[in-house]
């Protein structure tokens, strides 16, 4: 199965996670395309979208390669026992921060007391930047936190459904090389479009 587009996909999860009744929800998406899955999926669960912000870690000597991430919350996650250089961390906190108050006005997380806190990605490959979100979104004491994803590795569900309330993906495929082999349409979003979308829905 592809999906055509990651509003589908959005629209497909959303369908999904109506079964679960989930009260007081809140979707939270990853950008930028976990956004675009996100706000499908709040439309069709008729309740607010929220931005969480991280950054991946990328190895020392091979800048493709992610050790880990950061997210709000100044949580850190490093997946390897490498050296990390202090000013390769203290650059990601930087764009972190800049992050932030680009898609969310500088805005820290809300309140998620009494509140199910569901977190968007378009896929998981190795599910670094999802973690590190869950655990910032937990320190906001939401009642569950659910993790919802059109596509996920095997490796990464096994990782992260043990970190949270409640773990949805439509498809968890025995092949898996990248996220973007589960979509037709997968091309990059930019900045300015995730932008949009959060101004439209009032995060900004």
């Amino acid at each position: 199965m592809r999906f055509r587009s990651r509003r589908e996909a959005g629209r497909l999860l959303g369908e999904k996670l109506l079964e679960y009744e989930l009260k007081n929800p809140i979707v939270f998406g990853i950008p930028r395309g976990g956004v675009i899955v996100a706000d499908e999926v709040s439309k069709v669960l008729n309740c607010p979208l929220d931005v969480i912000v991280s950054s991946k870690i990328p190895h020392p000597m091979n800048s493709e390669y992610a050790i880990g991430a950061i997210s709000e919350e100044g949580v850190v996650s490093i997946r390897e026992e490498v050296s990390l250089d202090r000013d390769i961390l203290e650059n990601r906190r930087k764009l972190l921060k800049k992050k932030i108050e680009k898609f969310r006005g500088g805005k820290s997380l809300p309140s998620l007391k009494g509140k199910t806190a569901i977190v968007v990605d378009d896929g998981l490959a190795t599910g670094e930047t999802m973690l590190v979100s869950i655990i910032a979104l937990r320190k906001k004491e939401p009642d569950k936190i659910v993790c919802a994803v059109p596509v996920s590795s095997i490796d990464a569900k096994e990782r992260i459904e043990k970190e949270v309330d409640i773990f949805v993906s439509l498809l968890i495929p025995e092949i898996f090389f990248a996220v973007g082999q589960f979509y037709e349409d997968f091309s990059e979003v930019k900045d300015e479009e995730v932008i949009e979308i959060l101004n439209k829905r009032g995060v900004k």
